[in-house]
């Protein structure tokens, strides 16, 4: 399982994590990437492109499987 997280992060020195929260499960990584992709292609084209402090990211969820 992956989870799509939203971080916001303090870009001055040193950098650390401002924000941090799960936005969406998947089955697959595949899922995940093509869903933070979608985000971001949304933003760009509606003219507000996501700003260089908020991140996705796809995180494998550890659910005891070494194989994730």
């Amino acid at each position: 399982m992956w989870i799509l997280m939203i971080i916001t992060l303090q870009l001055t020195n040193p950098v650390h994590i401002v924000y941090a929260d799960m936005v969406e499960s998947f089955s697959s990584k595949e899922n995940c990437i093509e869903r933070a992709n979608n985000i971001m292609d949304k933003a760009y084209e509606s003219g507000k492109p996501v700003p260089p402090q908020i991140n996705l990211c796809c995180v494998p969820l550890n659910l005891g499987n070494p194989y994730v």
